[in-house]
């Protein structure tokens, strides 16, 4: 292998490959897998130094560079090696080298991103936000411009400074004064209208300490999740006999000429758990790779092979959930980075790590791959288990299969050596299924509930 030429004096890119060399952050053979033809031959952490890190190739699984230069604003203005920059001054200042688990979540479901928030007094003013973002009108069955109108309403009765908060949405000024006019309040007092990017760089908001904030669909119930008063976050949603009996309606005073076919909730865990479950699409089938699976399970074996079944891009939300529960179990369980290989099947996706430590990987549904072999644990989001037989449990992978049909936990008739797990969406229980999982494997016992 060669460098390139004068690299002798040239003092910074020296520190670079020595530094480089020794972190485990620069992989060779992660590297290299990126490079084509003669650019084999090229000694690879020159090959980044001085090419690769311009065309935004990835050092290893544990860094990308493109998130870390999109993430920090001040080093696309340096214009620095991202990789050079963190091992420097990045990781003692607390830059992160990956997407964390939320930020993964957020990429793929940006509307349902906590909104960015400071508290402020509210010194005696009465205020009530509105957040709309595109799923509100499919969500409500109503328009926007309706929502506006019944929401400035409940401003008008209760007294408050109408705000409305647009997010990934926009609205002409003549549709709100429309809104409003239809409603009998043109004209209210303190009406502010706030866009809100669906990306990370903006300023905050400020929110009162008292605010009233009402989201408008199920990803803008999510937005509000960290309201500073829980009973002061609603959310408007059409009635449903589930959320009647097991979710708390918000009182509203009798002036308020309510739409029959809506409620308005407190946006309570409870109540976005069944939201979660009501809006986001379900895969109906099993999805898996061409390839066949044929492995055997072994009663323990390092590390834990396990594959997740879900595409990101048709079921963005359902991705996110499976995100969300890798990562509560990780955070409890015993398990070492080392001990867990964990793939996910479908569509690329960007590099991110669970738990702050485990780094996932991803193959590609096509073609024919030896990842999809001798899987000791099989997550699969589908609404039917049918077609779970043949292809995982018939071939060596115990299986969880997660379903918005399923009810708590249930452990099915073991089919030959292996085991069915039927769980619900909640992460608890989703949880609470890979940890018996993840005992199976470690002590080769039987699973029950």
């Amino acid at each position: 292998m060669f460098a390139p030429l004068g690299w002798i004096s040239r003092p910074l890119q020296q520190e670079m490959y020595h530094l480089f060399e020794s972190s485990e952050l620069f992989d060779p053979r992660w590297y290299r897998a990126q490079l084509k033809g003669v650019e084999l031959l090229q000694d690879p952490i020159w090959h980044y130094i001085y090419i690769g890190w311009l065309r935004g190739f990835s050092p290893s699984a544990g860094f990308d560079p493109r998130y870390y230069s999109d993430k920090y604003v001040d080093l696309q203005r340096a214009r620095v090696n991202p990789l050079h920059h963190y091992l420097k001054y990045g990781k003692q200042e607390g830059r992160l080298p990956l997407r964390s688990n939320i930020e993964i979540v957020d990429h793929y479901i940006p509307e349902s991103s906590s909104v960015r928030s400071f508290i402020t007094p509210s010194l005696g003013t009465q205020r009530l936000s509105v957040l709309i973002d595109s799923n509100s009108a499919h969500h409500c069955e109503i328009p926007a411009q309706e929502i506006i109108a019944l929401c400035s309403t409940i401003a008008s009765v209760t007294r408050s400074h109408l705000r409305i908060l647009l997010r990934g949405i926009s609205l002409d000024p003549s549709e709100i004064d429309r809104a409003l006019a239809s409603a009998g309040n043109q004209g209210v007092p303190g009406l502010e209208i706030t866009p809100i990017p669906v990306t990370f760089s903006y300023s905050d908001i400020p929110v009162f300490d008292d605010e009233k904030m009402i989201a408008t669909s199920w990803s803008s119930s999510q937005a509000l999740r960290h309201h500073p008063i829980p009973e002061y976050s609603w959310c408007l949603t059409p009635k449903t006999p589930e959320k009647k009996t097991s979710c708390e309606t918000v009182p509203l005073p009798s002036k308020v000429n309510f739409p029959k076919t809506l409620d308005l909730f407190l946006n309570s865990v409870n109540f976005r758990k069944i939201m979660q479950s009501e809006y986001l699409a379900w895969p109906d089938t099993f999805f898996a790779p061409s390839a066949s699976f044929n492995g055997t399970r072994k009663e323990k074996r390092s590390p834990m092979r396990i594959g997740v079944f879900c595409q990101p891009g048709p079921y963005p939300g359902i991705f996110s959930l499976s995100v969300e529960a890798l990562n509560e179990w990780l955070l409890f369980s015993s398990l070492k980075p080392e001990d867990v290989d964990l793939v996910f099947f479908g569509q690329e996706i960007p590099l991110f790590h669970l738990a702050s430590e485990f780094i996932p990987r991803f193959v590609q549904s096509s073609g024919e791959s030896s990842d999809t072999n001798d899987l000791d644990c099989a997550v699969v989001f589908s609404r039917d288990a049918a077609e779970l037989a043949g292809p995982l449990l018939g071939d060596g992978a115990d299986v969880v299969h997660v379903s918005p049909e399923n009810s708590g936990v249930t452990v099915l008739p073991q089919t030959g050596s292996n085991v069915l797990v039927a769980t619900s969406p909640a992460l608890e229980d989703i949880s609470k299924s890979m940890v018996l999982l993840e005992n199976r494997h470690q002590g080769g016992r039987e699973v029950s509930e």
